[in-house]
């Protein structure tokens, strides 16, 4: 069988008579001569193969008897008298439909010698066999060809400042897409299809440059070149006029996406450069166009004198010169009362330092200099000088002080003793420079000399009396009395200012003082004293029966004894045995509450009762509490020595080392403050088995420390 490479009208020119043809592939069970390759107008033979050769059934024959190639279909008949046992004809396969074409008939059932007829649709063209033949075998001859799309358009162009894609070559249905470069813009359809007929659906579109709005030359100024129309990559230059000068970017470029590099510049007016005054700046730096504004400002501790901001004007000139920059000044400062500042005057520019100083007498309050600063306000105010106080006096004994609670610098005292009672010393005292005192406190002494041998009488509801020649030793063998009676209602309270007679053990058998509960020597003895430590001595009535002894052997420098009338609300202040026995007690006073639980007495003080301790811790407390921040103990401290702590074991009593550590800290600040202050206690508290802080108030014996 021949086949023509034919139908090229549709494809190709033809005088192109060397076109190769479409590559042909030999069918299944057959050959192609020649093999190819095939040019036009050349012709293929096509031969189909041998197939084994059959044999006749039993009782029957073949037709045609032989030989058999591809394709060849044979019959088989029986004899007369036999029946074909079997189908003298075999189905095959079913068949689908290539894609892009369709069968006819399309089936599904298909039986030899079936014939099958395979078309392409529109636009597509059959690669094998067009028909296919069901074998007596059951098998088709031919393989299901396929459609492929072979109709081939035009090559096409990618416009100026454009693309394509795919680059080629095309078949139908292909489409190609224009894209154009940045900054063109496409005119015309995209993408193109190829179509059936060989055609194109639409020309290929062009790419235009992209257009940016019209400029309009700057007032003074010329665009070059003019325009008006401006498109990618277009460059614009602008001009200033003689006598104006361009403010801006002196040239424009039309972007890829149409609009402009920069904004049009302005041709203005430039004013001259100005200059920053010293110690201020400029802002901006400059050049300057009209209507520009520069702010002028000064450096810190500077202040600027003119205007700010000035103005670049239309004629070229500034509306205002620059100002300038003058150190900033603080108010004029006075020196303080009862004192002066150095320098006496002025010195009250920026920066500058004034001092200040007290005259003699006087301490300053406040610091020693201040500093002129940036925002023109002194860095500390004016000190005050206040006068040197000196330490609070205590009156006398049976005396008393005029005036009362001064102690300022030059403040002068004068000190007054009772009736019956002469001064021992300088009746007044000045307060110095230095903070002391020019002459000590003198005392009081009574006018009259203790006498013995005749009863001396008291009534009255102060008063004192002294072993016979005191203050020198007393004499010998000698037996002294007072009776003492104050108002009704009030008992005697009897104290030792000085006191030291011959110890005789806790009985006094030798040398002693006697008080008698009472008018007579028949009344109770409530107190026996000897030694040198004795305690005030209270009655329980209006009376008092006192009786000196002393024998024939030892003498001593004898006492000064004071005797006070007291109300019937301080009964019981005072122990009526002694020694005292330190028996422990709950504390009453809240402000030491909880700072130990128990106390005992006498304390540091020689106080003998807890009420009688009451009374002064009331008064003196809230005095001591303005300088309660002296110490983090304070109120340890001064629990300690009114209300000292007491155990099963004993009082226990402040340690000597805290009480020196509290005196450093806390004893210069309550003298200045006129407080009753005595640092001598220190002296008198043990070293050991005594008390302590322990990081609060709380009590903590040492030993041995």
């Amino acid at each position: 069988m021949e086949q023509p490479c034919s139908n090229m009208d549709a494809y190709f020119r033809v005088d192109d008579i060397s076109r190769p043809c479409n590559a042909l592939t030999a069918p299944p069970n057959g050959a192609l001569s020649p093999p190819g390759p095939h040019f036009y107008p050349s012709a293929i033979t096509i031969t189909s193969r041998p197939c084994n050769a059959l044999t006749a059934p039993a009782n029957g024959a073949l037709s045609p008897p032989g030989p058999y190639v591809y394709q060849s279909t044979v019959t088989i008949f029986c004899n007369s008298g036999y029946q074909l046992n079997g189908a003298s004809t075999r189905p095959c396969p079913s068949l689908t439909a290539p894609t892009y074409g369709t069968l006819s008939p399309p089936g599904p059932a298909y039986s030899y010698p079936s014939t099958v007829t395979i078309t392409c649709n529109t636009g597509y063209q059959l690669n094998g066999a067009s028909s296919l033949t069901c074998q007596a075998d059951g098998t088709w001859s031919n393989p299901v060809p396929i459609c492929t799309g072979l109709v081939v358009c035009p090559m096409l162009t990618a416009p100026p400042n454009g693309a394509l894609s795919p680059l080629g070559p095309y078949f139908y249905p292909n489409q190609v897409t224009v894209t154009c470069n940045t900054g063109y813009q496409l005119n015309g359809v995209s993408p193109v299809m190829c179509q059936a007929n060989g055609t194109w659906s639409n020309p290929v579109p062009t790419c235009t440059p992209r257009t940016c709005p019209s400029l309009t030359a700057p007032t003074n100024g010329t665009l070059s070149p003019p325009g008006p129309a401006y498109s990618y990559p277009s460059t614009v230059t602008i001009t200033c006029n003689t006598g104006y000068q361009l403010n801006g970017a002196s040239s424009l470029t039309c972007q890829a996406d149409g609009t402009w590099s920069n904004p049009v510049p302005i041709c203005t007016v430039v004013c001259p450069m100005l200059t920053a005054p010293p110690n201020g700046a400029l802002s901006p730096l400059g050049p300057y166009f009209y209507p520009t504004q520069v702010t002028v400002t000064c450096n810190p501790g500077y202040q600027l004198n003119g205007v700010s901001p000035v103005t670049c004007q239309a004629n070229r000139t500034w509306s205002n010169p620059v100002g300038t920059c003058t150190l900033r000044q603080c108010p004029e400062l006075a020196a303080p009362t009862n004192g002066a500042r150095a320098p006496p005057t002025g010195g009250n520019s920026y920066l500058n330092v004034v001092f200040f100083t007290c005259n003699t007498g006087y301490v300053r309050n406040g610091p020693s200099a201040t500093r002129c600063q940036a925002d023109g306000s002194w860095s500390y105010p004016i000190p005050t000088c206040i006068p040197i106080q000196c330490p609070a006096l205590t009156a006398p004994a049976f005396g008393l002080l005029s005036p009362i609670g001064v102690t300022a610098y030059l403040t002068v005292v004068n000190v007054i003793c009772n009736t019956g009672y002469v001064l021992n010393g300088t009746d007044d005292t000045t307060c110095e420079a230095d903070g002391t005192w020019s002459n000590p406190v003198p005392t009081c002494i009574p006018s009259i000399v203790s006498s013995c041998g005749n009863l001396t009488v008291f009534n009255s509801d102060s008063g004192s009396f002294t072993s016979p020649g005191w203050p020198g030793p007393y004499p010998l063998s000698t037996n002294c009395t007072w009776q003492i009676n104050v108002s009704p209602g009030y008992m005697v309270l009897i104290r030792m200012d000085n006191f030291d007679l011959e110890h005789g053990g806790r009985t006094c058998i030798w040398d002693s003082l006697r008080i008698h509960d009472g008018p007579n020597i028949s009344s109770p003895i409530i107190a026996d004293l000897c030694g040198s430590s004795v305690r005030p001595v209270i009655t329980t009535g209006r009376s008092a029966f006192v009786v000196f002894h002393s024998d024939e052997s030892v003498t001593d420098s004898g006492f000064l004894a004071n005797f006070t009338a007291w109300n019937d609300s301080l009964n019981a202040l005072l122990p009526t045995t002694q020694p005292p026995e330190y028996r422990c007690e709950p504390i009453q006073f809240s402000r030491c509450q909880g700072t130990y639980n128990q106390t005992s007495f006498p304390n540091v003080f020689q106080w003998p009762s807890q009420i009688y301790t009451l009374y002064f811790a009331q008064l003196l407390f809230p005095q001591f509490d303005r300088i309660r921040d002296c110490h983090r103990d304070f109120d340890f401290f001064m629990c300690s020595i009114f209300f000292p702590g007491c155990t099963s074991e004993g009082q226990i009593l402040p340690c000597q080392s805290f009480c020196n550590v509290f005196n450093a800290a806390c004893g210069g600040r309550a003298l200045a403050l006129g407080l009753l202050w005595d640092s001598s206690i220190c002296a008198n508290l043990p070293t050991s088995d005594c008390a302590g802080p322990t990081g609060g108030l709380h009590l903590l014996m040492f030993h041995d420390i």
